[in-house]
């Protein structure tokens, strides 16, 4: 999914594990329950009829994806905790 976000993709990504901990519901991604097809498609069908949220959503993604989850972000991430000891 970070891929994803990083093209610039309006996402729906689980309500769980690191997603949910990375992302805000109706920020950088809709978020839905995994398992809920209710959720799911009620998700897809509000992307495809709203352009607007979907390209706000889409911006919302790059940015995010931009601002913190680049390689370059990553490595002085991991430098970071090296030099702490962590």
């Amino acid at each position: 999914l970070q891929e994803y976000l990083a093209c610039g993709r309006a996402v729906i990504a689980p309500k769980s594990g690191e997603m949910a901990r990375l992302l805000r519901h109706g920020k950088e991604a809709l978020l839905v329950t995994p398992g809920d097809k209710t959720a799911l498609s009620t998700a897809i069908l509000g992307l495809v009829r709203d352009s607007s949220s979907r390209d706000q959503l889409a911006k919302a993604a790059a940015d995010f994806s931009e601002k913190a989850h680049t390689w370059d972000n990553n490595v002085i991430k991991i430098h970071e905790k090296l030099a702490q000891g962590t």
